[in-house]
């Protein structure tokens, strides 16, 4: 008893730290969850993905936006680089010219303000968690979750999709004041980025290809296979990300501590252990679940059922990359996170018209299960070249 309180009391710090992170994400992906999955209930599938397909081209337009910054922000102010200024300045100029080019290509306002919005946060989440605010970073995502279910539901039966995309974009507002903030605590000083270029360039490459895995597809789907389909693809992807809340909690804790040097193995290693049967329950209880609570999505359960398997290897891999990333080895992050792309995309296209949303579940999660085997062959190499270097004097 004496020694589980005694762990109890050594890991206080880590315990709090988690639970902030924990609470906020778990709280904030709960009413996100019940917004989309509301959502789902009162549109049909055509109509869910019309508005996850624009969705999807703001996600892509931020994140060229952001050039790679996420990283960047999480992995230098925790080692004491103030570069808020400098990266802000930088990714507010090419947001302005990526608004331009979507504006003329779309030529829906909508998108553009929503790209704004999607930047803005991931800057300023970046920063929280970069100083380590996790209370800080919980109560502010905790409100923009609230005012991103309730605002998009009130616009949506006043403007339809487009009133959904601008509830959505405004609830980012508050995240305007800590931007404003980070310009105030630092210089703009572009000799900060010189010596980090690299770092910065493969992050921009390793983030990209990231989310344009899960928004590329989209894209793709939508002009191929129908809004329809996209829909069901959408919502069986909804489920999923509920699936991954923890393993998204404990990744961004981990991030800045081995960015610091500090061991996190034990917590990882629980998490895995999670996903695999968080995957079990997936797969046994959405033919159960979905025809009660969701019977025009009916289409969705194969791929719900196929893509349960994707926290799994998922999980391993973004503990993996943690670890990289905190050491500023993202080259090896970039190389996984290109062929998970490359397989997903490809598989899309090859499987999406032959055996449709299943196809495009397959190549999901066969997208995760190359990158998961990619990191852990790597992980093992370089572990094993460590050992095997000799010691001197």
């Amino acid at each position: 008893m004496i020694k589980i309180w005694s762990l109890i009391k050594n890991n206080f710090t880590t315990i709090k730290n988690i639970s902030a992170i924990g609470v906020a994400d778990v709280v904030g992906s709960a009413v996100s969850s019940i917004f989309w999955l509301y959502l789902a209930l009162i549109v049909i599938a055509e109509k869910y993905g019309e508005i996850h397909y624009y969705i999807a081209i703001a996600g892509i337009g931020s994140t060229v936006s952001l050039l790679g910054s996420e990283s960047m922000l999480r992995v230098y102010i925790s080692k004491g680089v103030k570069l808020q200024s400098t990266v802000y300045f930088i990714v507010l100029v090419t947001t302005a010219l990526t608004s331009i080019v979507l504006f003329l290509i779309y030529y829906k306002v909508e998108i553009i303000i929503l790209t704004l919005g999607f930047v803005i946060s991931n800057l300023a989440i970046s920063e929280s968690f970069g100083k380590k605010m996790f209370t800080f970073y919980s109560k502010l995502f905790i409100l923009q979750k609230i005012l991103g279910a309730a605002l998009p539901i009130v616009l949506y039966y006043l403007f339809d999709v487009n009133g959904v995309l601008v509830g959505l974009a405004l609830s980012y507002i508050p995240y305007i004041f800590q931007i404003y903030q980070g310009f105030k605590e630092s210089q703009i000083s572009f000799t900060l980025l010189k010596d980090r270029f690299t770092f910065f360039l493969t992050s921009f490459a390793y983030t990209f290809s990231g989310l344009a895995r899960g928004q590329i597809d989209k894209l793709i789907i939508a002009p191929m296979l129908g809004f329809g389909l996209l829909g069901n693809y959408s919502f069986a992807l909804q489920i999923i990300a509920i699936f991954m809340i923890l393993p998204n909690v404990i990744y961004k804790y981990t991030l800045p501590h081995d960015a610091s040097g500090k061991s996190s193995f034990v917590i990882k290693k629980i998490t895995v252990l999670i996903s695999i049967g968080v995957t079990i329950l997936g797969v046994i209880l959405s033919p159960i679940v979905i025809p009660v609570f969701f019977p025009k999505y009916i289409e969705a359960i194969p791929a719900i059922q196929i893509l349960s398997f994707h926290p799994i290897p998922a999980t391993i891999g973004l503990m993996i990359n943690s670890k990289f990333l905190g050491s500023e080895k993202n080259r090896v992050i970039l190389i996984g996170t290109a062929i998970s792309f490359t397989v997903h995309i490809g598989g899309v296209v090859i499987l999406g018209p032959i055996i449709g949303i299943i196809g495009a579940a397959l190549s999901f999660v066969l997208s995760s299960t190359a990158n998961c085997l990619y990191l852990l062959t790597m992980n093992t190499k370089m572990r094993s070249d460590f050992t095997s270097k000799p010691t001197t004097d």
